[in-house]
């Protein structure tokens, strides 16, 4: 149940300590210590009650289950009564000397791969990278690269663009799986574009954007991720205006001119892929 819940306060270093610590009174004193005690509060108060019914459940139909029963009554009462012993080290058996303890290997967030899914379906492929700094920063770096023309040149889709965001993730970042849950950014980008529709289109040889932006992500599958972001910010670009002659393979200029909005500049639906590397922790 730890294992499946993303929830669970400090995960990984909990799965340790219940897979290699045998004896239960020492199991929770360590829980009691981890993080002043965060896991094992969210342990009491989360998981044990779902056990219990559970275990409810399966004696009912099953005479089997008794016995069960009997054994997550008496963890139960470990975790749940815990008093603790007067006058004792609860880590006195981590002294020198003693054999060391090792632990299991565990997965290390390294960097996110990303892609904007509305960008996708417009025929406008684009790449994220994400890369976690701590446990409440990232930093955010995209690239879009549509460079289409279509039917006879008579529509034209190219755009190159890229940018930077720096993202302060919100909530108990204890509780939550990296790069997860709410987060505030800043961001900054430009490109180049040219864009034609018929007979009509604009050239820009630079725009640039920037502002604020909110989002939200959860994870879907055990490296997937799903995110939502909404920017606000200005853009600024230089733009020349056209009209395509001669079945469209000669361009005659019409004017300059420029354009600044104020408003959303960007709106994204992203596929997150999480890449992690195996880290064997050692002896302790």
């Amino acid at each position: 149940m730890i294992e499946e819940d993303d929830s669970v306060p400090d995960r990984e270093e909990v799965l340790m300590i219940l897979d290699y610590v045998k004896d239960l009174n020492r199991c929770k004193e360590l829980l009691k210590r981890l993080n002043c005690g965060y896991a094992y509060t969210y342990i009491q108060d989360r998981i044990l009650p779902r056990l219990h019914i559970t275990v409810c459940t399966v004696q009912m139909k099953d005479v089997k289950g008794i016995a069960l029963l009997g054994k997550i009554k008496e963890e139960e009462r470990v975790f749940g009564g815990m008093t603790k012993e007067s006058g004792t080290d609860p880590l006195q058996w981590f002294h020198y000397g003693q054999p060391s303890l090792s632990v299991r290997a565990y997965r290390r967030p390294l960097f996110a791969l990303k892609t904007n899914l509305l960008f996708d379906a417009a025929l406008m492929p684009n790449i994220e990278i994400e890369l976690p700094i701590g446990k409440r920063w990232s930093l955010n770096g995209e690239y879009m690269f549509p460079w289409w023309r279509l039917d006879g040149d008579k529509y034209c889709l190219q755009v190159l663009s890229g940018g930077l965001e720096g993202r302060y993730w919100l909530g108990r970042r204890s509780n939550r799986e990296v790069l997860t849950g709410h987060f505030f950014g800043v961001y900054a980008g430009g490109g180049k574009y040219d864009l034609q529709w018929k007979e009509k289109g604009y050239q820009g040889e630079f725009f640039i954007a920037a502002g604020l932006s909110y989002g939200w992500a959860r994870r879907i599958a055990r490296n997937l991720h799903l995110e939502f972001s909404l920017g606000i910010g200005l853009l600024r670009t230089d733009y020349r205006h056209y009209h395509a002659r001669d079945n469209y393979q000669t361009l005659l200029w019409q004017e300059n001119g420029n354009y600044t909005w104020l408003g959303p500049t960007k709106v994204k639906v992203s596929l997150v892929w999480l890449l992690t590397r195996r880290k064997a922790a050692g002896n302790k």
